[in-house]
């Protein structure tokens, strides 16, 4: 081989590379791509002399090992991506050719024989732009990595695709055999096209459907969260109704005491009933410690949380050493990450001997340390 072939095999290897990683839901390390690359490179040059019969192992081939480089959890989203590439390189192909028939008259065997090379390049340029498209609509418009995507609807997706890849390279198979006519080429284009655009139309319903759900999961459960940051509020607002009444009738009657100059009665009085009272403030209201807790979502919950405890004769203490006003995390996954850890410590502090629990907040400039500690076991 010279290296005229070496750089068609090159050009070829750059599109399969393209269509294979350029909208993956992952970042492939440098040294995985460049494997990649080269396996590759390999498969291109030892298979097509063949023709495109055996594309499909050359692809099976690449599409495992994308499959094996990818996190488990999100294999088979990148392995359904990587296919729905490889059929963007197969509608890029053919609008090339016909672009080339109608403009120029030239037939797909000129193509593979004169002008290969810039046939290849137009058909790259082409493929990068509709992958780059489709990776903002995955990425940006429709965020799937965001989407609780179960495993049976990505198994249906896969198993889709992977017929329609099959239907694609049978037919052009075929096509390959009986010398890829003109009419043939203008009918799989039309053929290709028309399905393209059908699923892609099918996917935006099935996606916008999906994100619907999605959103209104996310709402329900804020408006959940919010319900319980309310509940919080109307018990700190009746704890604090209840010690202002007691703390009135307390002090009138020691206006008795005073009244009638009974200072050793009223020392009595107050051993029995204000000191006792002062110190359970102290020890109820540890929550002061939440002012510096800028973030109404989180001071509110937290509070709420406190005077559950307090409420199973749970002492919890917040410990938070300085201002905290934002946190980098999305606030519903924080006050549910919050809400269930805070539950899981007050429903073992109630088994221990002794009812303790500790959160602590330690903001160190655009990050901050939570811990939450109870005396169980």
């Amino acid at each position: 081989m010279n290296c005229y072939t070496y750089f068609i095999y090159l050009l070829n290897t750059c599109m399969f590379f393209v269509y294979m990683v350029v909208h993956l839901h992952i970042v492939l390390s440098t040294a995985r791509k460049l494997f990649l690359f080269t396996l590759t490179f390999l498969i291109v040059a030892l298979l097509s002399p063949y023709g495109q019969i055996t594309a499909a192992l050359g692809i099976s081939i690449l599409l495992l090992t994308v499959t094996l480089l990818s996190p488990r959890q999100l294999r088979l989203l990148c392995l359904c991506c990587s296919i729905w590439g490889y059929l963007c390189t197969v509608i890029s192909q053919y609008l090339c050719i016909n672009m080339a028939d109608l403009l120029f008259h030239l037939s797909h065997a000129d193509l593979g024989s004169h002008y290969i090379i810039p046939f290849s390049l137009i058909n790259l340029i082409l493929l990068y732009g509709i992958l780059r498209f489709f990776q903002y609509l995955f990425r940006k418009k429709w965020r799937l990595t965001e989407m609780n995507l179960s495993g049976r609807t990505l198994l249906l997706c896969f198993l889709c695709l992977v017929t329609c890849t099959m239907i694609f390279i049978t037919n052009f198979t075929y096509s390959e055999q009986i010398g890829y006519p003109s009419s043939m080429v203008r009918l799989n284009t039309a053929l290709f096209l028309a399905f393209f655009c059908l699923a892609g139309l099918l996917l935006v319903v099935i996606l916008r459907e999906i994100q619907k759900s999605h959103d209104y999961q996310t709402r329900l459960e804020y408006f959940q969260t919010a319900q319980e940051y309310s509940l919080g509020l109307d018990t700190a607002y009746r704890e604090i109704r209840k010690f202002k009444h007691d703390y009135k009738n307390l002090f009138l009657g020691l206006s008795g005491y005073l009244d009638a100059g009974d200072l050793p009665g009223m020392k009595d009085y107050f051993s029995r009933t204000l000191l006792p009272l002062c110190e359970s403030i102290d020890s109820s209201f540890e929550q002061s410690a939440l002012a510096l807790l800028e973030i109404p979502e989180v001071r509110g919950l937290c509070l709420a949380k406190a005077l559950q405890a307090k409420s199973k004769g749970i002492s919890i203490k917040f410990f938070i050493p300085s201002p905290a006003a934002s946190l980098r995390m999305d606030m519903m996954d924080l006050l549910r990450l919050l809400g269930i850890y805070f539950d899981n410590s007050i429903e073992a502090a109630e088994k221990a001997d002794v009812k303790n629990i500790e959160f602590r907040l330690f903001p160190n400039g655009d990050r901050v340390t939570l811990t939450l500690a109870n005396t169980y076991g």
